[in-house]
């Protein structure tokens, strides 16, 4: 008889614990998919070869003029070029997207070093998609331009 009550308290408990965990989860998520309560950053990376097929760990942030980071940074993946920030917001200064090697303990004759960057100033507004162009080579960015003139 102990056996079934202490089963039952355990299981009572796991199931309580259970609701409280998913309702946290559904109130995070309701926040985040609110599009006008955050200020939303889009990285698109336009990469190379050197980038898509680097052996060494390449790191995705977007940073405020102290270079302060602004969400969390996200590790590159060669088969995903598109990266989402988010911000409460509405904030003024200057934001910077920016791909670069994760400083980690890799030897320099190992890793190539990347550096690629974009940065805008002003006023960044809640509910406003706000888009940053990381280019690997100016090849890129001039096939990028025909590409427009084109349209």
């Amino acid at each position: 008889m102990k056996k079934i009550i202490v089963l039952s308290f355990v299981l009572a408990a796991l199931i309580f614990f259970g609701l409280n965990v998913n309702s946290s989860v559904r109130i995070n998520n309701t926040n985040i998919g609110n599009s006008n309560s955050y200020i939303h950053y889009q990285v698109n990376i336009h990469p190379d070869w050197d980038i898509t097929h680097s052996s060494c760990p390449l790191m995705v942030s977007i940073t405020d003029g102290s270079n302060r980071i602004i969400g969390q940074s996200q590790l590159y993946h060669p088969n995903m070029n598109t990266y989402h920030f988010y911000e409460m917001g509405p904030v003024s200064g200057k934001r910077m997207a920016k791909l670069s090697n994760v400083d980690e303990w890799q030897p320099d004759n190992v890793c190539t070093f990347v550096s690629l960057s974009d940065s805008k100033s002003g006023t960044f507004n809640n509910g406003w998609n706000y888009m940053f162009d990381l280019y690997a080579s100016v090849k890129e960015i001039i096939k990028q331009d025909n590409s427009t003139v084109s349209q």
